[in-house]
């Protein structure tokens, strides 16, 4: 089960900027274990493919097969 976003608006908010501005280097997330910064990228990603953007979020630590940790739309709505 996803954990609940909470307490990350104001990051989620930024790093949409920066997505919808053109803004695509690397960027680095760092913090204490379960602060959020995977929750955050996957909220990021899900609201990025609603407003029909493609957002990609893939999973580098996963040990299932690679296409399994990749997280992206389905079915695009592009013509």
């Amino acid at each position: 089960m996803e954990p609940s976003f909470v307490d990350r608006e104001d990051e989620l908010a930024e790093l949409t900027r920066l997505a919808l501005h053109g803004y695509y280097p690397v960027l680095y997330l760092y913090g204490p274990e379960g602060c959020g910064k995977t929750r955050l990228l996957k909220e990021l990603a899900l609201r990025l493919s609603r407003e029909d953007h493609i957002a990609i979020y893939i999973d580098a630590q996963s040990t299932r097969r690679p296409i399994d940790t990749i997280q992206a739309p389905r079915k695009s709505s592009r013509p």
